[in-house]
């Protein structure tokens, strides 16, 4: 994972010059920032290490809506199944299947929840249906056709959005079970797949231009982004 600090001197400037002609690098480097925040937390906190691993992991598929009409704006999903396909494309070495192999069934277990999987609420609210045996009876399966590496981040998308857009309780107990093995898989998964774009995605077209970035100052790129310190 990619530290620059300022220890590092010269060389971190060096490195952050070459972000406009390397936008996988930037992406890399901003996502390993919030992978540390991440990493800083104590474990009890799922929510907040929930929260910070999805920001590392958006730092690397996100693309600038800005850039595009708003008849033309794709699905955030889209984007992620999108990043995944590229992914999986240069993984020659399988490293990023064998890191979700590693986990321990914790993966299929978030596939199969039925509490995060929208097309199953669709069903509950059309049906009524609040009782939770009754919910996990009448649950929707179907394996959809989709790889399971995309199976898996479709269920964690569908908790981002329970935790982002204010559908969970901080802290609550209805989702723990969800949390934990949501967790235990970004924070062994998004700094594999971090360092994977910082090493393999030079030259892609879909990873060369990241949004937003960051400015540059008279002397070359803005001394804050370099320091930490605010914009």
């Amino acid at each position: 994972m990619p530290e620059l600090r300022n220890d590092q001197g010269p060389q971190a400037v060096r490195n952050l010059g070459s972000m406009r002609a390397k936008g996988h690098w930037l992406r890399s480097y901003r996502a390993s920032s919030w992978i540390r925040r991440a990493q800083a937390l104590p474990p009890a906190d799922l929510d907040g290490r929930f929260i910070f691993y999805w920001i590392a992991f958006n730092a690397l598929y996100g693309q600038a809506k800005y850039r595009q009409e708003k008849t033309e704006r794709i699905r955030e999903e889209k984007d992620i199944e999108k990043f995944l396909n590229v992914v999986m494309r240069i993984d020659r070495d399988d490293a990023i299947p064998k890191t979700v192999g590693d986990l321990r069934g914790m993966p299929a277990q978030l596939i199969r929840d039925p509490f995060l999987d929208d097309l199953s609420w669709k069903r509950w609210d059309s049906e009524g249906i609040f009782a939770k045996t009754d919910r996990e009876r009448t649950a929707v399966q179907g394996a959809n056709g989709r790889p399971p590496l995309h199976r898996m981040c479709g269920r964690l998308y569908v908790l981002r959005k329970q935790i982002f857009h204010g559908c969970s309780t901080e802290g609550g107990r209805k989702n723990r079970e969800s949390l934990l093995r949501a967790v235990a898989v970004l924070e062994k998964l998004v700094p594999v797949v971090s360092d994977f774009v910082r090493e393999h995605g030079d030259g892609i077209q879909s990873l060369d231009r990241p949004p937003y970035p960051p400015s540059e100052a008279d002397r070359g790129w803005n001394q804050p982004r370099i320091t930490g310190r605010a914009r």
